[in-house]
C-alpha cells in the first residue's frame, strides 16, 4: 500500500485519543493505525469492515500482515462484509455504528 493512502489525524489530548491513520480499502473496508496509550507506545492495526447489515462496522485487531491476508481470504465468502456475534442486524446490530 502507497503512503499516500493514509490520512493522518492528530491526537486529541482532552480526550486522550493517540494521533492515528487511516487508509480506504475496495469494498468498503478500512485500516486504522494508532499507537496505544500506555508508556510502551506499541503500533495497533485495525482493520474494519462494512457490517453485513448495513448499519456499522466490524473491527478486527491484526498482529502482523499475515493476520490481514488471512482475515481478507475469509471476508471473500461473506462479499467483504462483516458478521459479528450474536448477529441479529436490525436496532440489535453490535458493530460500530456509521456516521
Amino acid at each position: 500500500m502507497d503512503q499516500d493512502a493514509w490520512t493522518g489525524f492528530p491526537a486529541l489530548m482532552d480526550n486522550n485519543v493517540q494521533p492515528s491513520a487511516v487508509a480506504h480499502l475496495d469494498g468498503g473496508l478500512w485500516l486504522h493505525h494508532t499507537i496505544t496509550a500506555d508508556a510502551d507506545y506499541r503500533d495497533v492495526l485495525t482493520l474494519l469492515v462494512p457490517c453485513a447489515c448495513g448499519l456499522g462496522y466490524v473491527p478486527s485487531l491484526l498482529e502482523d500482515e499475515r493476520d490481514l491476508l488471512e482475515l481478507l481470504a475469509e471476508l471473500r465468502a461473506t462479499g467483504g462484509r462483516g458478521v459479528h456475534s450474536a448477529d441479529n442486524g436490525g436496532p440489535y446490530c453490535d458493530s460500530i455504528p456509521a456516521t
